[in-house]
C-alpha cells in the first residue's frame, strides 16, 4: 500500500480507516486481552491425490518441467521449492497446476492454492473447498517475535521474503488476528 508506520494502528489512521474500524483493531490488540485457542477451527485437509514433487522429474516429464520453469522465472530458487514443498499435478482437479502448500505452526497442511501453469487458462487459481477465515497462510515460516508483513498474494510474500503473510485477496478475520496474536 506503499504506506509507513510502525503499527498496524498507525497504518489503518494512514490509510483513513473509519473510527469503528480503529476501534475493532484496539480491542484486538488490548495487551490486557486474552484470547483461548478454543474460538480456532481445526479442518482436516490433505493435498491432491494427484501432487508430485519436483524431485527426480523425468525429461518426459513436460507438466513437471514446466511449472519448475514458470517458478524459476518468478523468482524461485531450488531451495525455495523444497522450503516450502512446492508441487504439481499433471492429472486430476488439479492438471496443471503448481500445488502452494502452507503449513499451520505445527508443520500440519493448513490450505494450499493451485496456479495455473497455462498462460490461456482462464482460471488462474483454484482453491481446496476447505475454509480459510481460520487460517494463518505459511504460518510455519512466521517468527511471531519480530514484526510481520501482511501482504495480499503469494508473489508478494515470495517478492518480500521475510516474515510476510499473504492474505490470499481477503482482509485479515478476526480469528486470524487473534491466531496470529497468539502466535507472538
Amino acid at each position: 500500500c506503499n504506506r509507513g508506520g510502525n503499527t498496524l494502528r498507525s497504518l489503518f489512521r494512514q490509510a483513513s480507516a473509519d473510527s469503528d474500524k480503529i476501534s475493532l483493531l484496539d480491542s484486538l490488540i488490548k495487551p490486557n486481552r486474552t484470547y483461548t485457542e478454543q474460538s480456532i477451527v481445526q479442518v482436516s485437509l490433505e493435498l491432491p491425490p494427484e501432487y508430485k514433487t519436483f524431485e527426480g522429474i523425468k525429461k518426459t516429464d513436460f507438466i513437471g518441467k514446466l511449472a519448475k520453469r514458470k517458478l524459476i522465472d518468478r523468482g524461485f530458487s531450488n531451495d525455495d521449492i523444497l522450503k516450502y514443498s512446492i508441487g504439481y499435478c499433471d492429472t486430476g482437479r488439479y492438471s496443471n497446476r503448481i500445488i502452494f502448500p502452507s503449513y499451520d505452526s505445527q508443520g500440519l497442511l493448513n490450505f494450499f492454492v493451485g496456479r495455473t501453469i497455462l498462460d490461456d487458462d482462464p482460471i488462474r487459481y483454484m482453491l481446496p473447498e476447505s475454509p480459510r477465515k481460520n487460517i494463518i497462510p505459511f504460518e510455519l515460516y512466521i517468527n511471531g517475535n519480530v514484526p510481520v508483513i501482511l501482504c495480499e498474494g503469494l508473489g508478494d510474500a515470495k517478492a518480500i521474503a521475510r516474515n510476510a503473510i499473504p492474505l490470499l485477496e481477503k482482509g485479515i478475520t478476526e480469528v486470524g488476528m487473534k491466531k496470529l496474536m497468539l502466535s507472538s
